[in-house]
């Protein structure tokens, strides 16, 4: 009776230590798979107040798996935010944080989120715009203004009625204007090379006064112009030449 309780003792005691690595595996299998399901949600708590975003940054690698990778230096990566989310997803919340930067986010391969800053449109060139300027008859004309619209942009046509001119690459209208002519307003709509015929102006002539540093309409003189010869005045016996005048 002895010998066989002793030899009985060893298989119960070999079962005994199987049943127990295996519930140890079992049990250490459950807890990391929760722990993988819990942190492969990836669900993200914030809340911060006036904190960098550099900074939330680093407080959502400590809760996911994600890891982040920008340039220190990035304006925007400074800026600071107050937020506060619960349970959301890294899309939601990079979403909120960057909205108001120039930032933008681009998830890649092992979870890593690249943060870049948002690369403006390449400037669009000017353009360069030759024409021609001629009057009744296709005469040329020089000395017509030329002018952007809206802008003091502008150049004048040379003897042969021509201009070259400088303007953005976008919707532009040009004015032209010269003595005598009506002004127009020619839009470019992508055109380079233009030609204009100006029309003469409608206004009566003399209703122009020539004076010596420009032009005045009649009503807006307040006297008579007359012109008075160096002999006439020296025929005057006054000494002083002014005084000749009056008169």
């Amino acid at each position: 009776m002895k010998c066989f309780l002793t030899v009985a003792k060893k298989p119960l005691q070999k079962k005994v230590l199987l049943v127990m690595k295996l519930t140890s595996l079992l049990i250490l299998f459950f807890t990391l798979n929760v722990a993988a399901n819990g942190f492969g949600q990836n669900k993200i708590n914030l809340r911060v107040k006036k904190t960098e975003i550099g900074g939330i940054l680093r407080s959502i690698e400590e809760q996911t798996n994600y890891r982040f990778l920008y340039n220190n230096d990035l304006e925007g990566i400074k800026e600071k935010i107050t937020l506060t989310v619960n349970d959301a997803p890294l899309t939601e919340v990079l979403s909120l944080l960057l909205f108001r930067t120039k930032l933008l986010y681009q998830v890649m391969d092992n979870n890593l989120v690249i943060i870049k800053e948002e690369t403006g449109a390449a400037p669009v060139p000017d353009v360069v715009i030759r024409g021609k300027i001629t009057g009744e008859g296709g005469a040329a004309l020089a000395g017509v203004s030329v002018q952007v619209k809206g802008t003091t942009t502008g150049t004048t046509t040379n003897n042969e009625g021509n201009f070259t001119l400088t303007v953005p690459n976008e919707n532009v209208t040009l004015v032209i204007s010269s003595v005598g002519y009506d002004d127009q307003e020619i839009a470019l709509g992508g055109r380079t090379d233009i030609s204009v015929a100006l029309v003469t102006s409608t206004k009566l002539i003399d209703q122009v006064v020539v004076i010596g540093y420009g032009t005045a309409n009649k009503r807006d003189l307040t006297g008579s112009i007359v012109k008075i010869s160096g002999k006439e005045v020296a025929d005057k016996p006054n000494t002083n030449p002014v005084a000749s005048l009056q008169g």
